[in-house]
């Protein structure tokens, strides 16, 4: 489970293939919907580290 999870992080990072990837699998829009939640969440939290970093 954890390894189809990394390859699919893979694929989100690109707009363009997380677009078609949600196109393609409509009916699990929910568990796209948090896959992506937690993707941006992932993005937020390194976003502030790297603030955080920089502050030093």
């Amino acid at each position: 489970a954890n390894t189809q999870r990394t390859n699919g992080r893979m694929k989100f990072s690109s707009g363009e293939s997380w677009r078609a990837m949600t196109r393609v699998s409509e009916p699990s829009l929910p568990l796209a919907e948090a896959l992506l939640s937690e993707h941006i969440k992932n993005r937020q939290a390194r976003h502030k580290l790297a603030q955080r970093t920089s502050c030093l």
